[in-house]
């Protein structure tokens, strides 16, 4: 990537679903690419454009901070982990603008007595999956962009 391009966005949570081991995440995703992590329910607009306009990738928990990835560029990924063993609305969101749509469905919860998944802290197991899979849709954007630009 070029000097102070992020190229992968990590959507991070402080309430509810936050990571118990996100500086471990941060790590794993480290190697891969360009990484900064954002918390959406926070941050200013003005503060995340240039990196959601320049990520090629938009990863984090299942959360409302993934509908983020309408302002990517195309083509992007989304690499959503996941609290649930079914699709969400963002693989469909992800799909409807053309961008494509990756799962990590490997998490732990943190206090599995919180009966609600959406109200516990997690953590994210198999970091070396997670970081295979943003690798994965690093490259299917590179391939999906170099094909958009041999039919231009």
């Amino acid at each position: 990537a070029a000097a102070g391009l992020v190229e992968v966005l990590m959507s991070v949570r402080r309430m509810d679903r936050a990571l118990v081991n996100e500086a471990e995440v941060l790590e794993a995703l480290g190697p891969a690419a360009a990484v900064a992590a954002v918390d959406f329910a926070t941050a200013a607009l003005k503060d995340v454009a240039g990196p959601l306009s320049t990520a090629s990738v938009l990863a984090g928990v299942h959360g409302a901070g993934l509908a983020n990835l309408v302002f990517m560029k195309y083509p992007s990924a989304l690499v959503e982990i996941t609290i649930a063993e079914w699709k969400t609305e963002f693989y469909f969101l992800a799909l409807s603008f053309g961008q494509l749509y990756f799962e990590h469905p490997h998490v732990t919860p943190v206090h599995a007595e919180i009966a609600d998944p959406r109200h516990r802290l997690l953590r994210v197991d198999r970091l070396d999956h997670l970081s295979r899979t943003v690798r994965r849709a690093l490259a299917a954007t590179r391939r999906a962009l170099a094909t958009s630009l041999l039919r231009d």
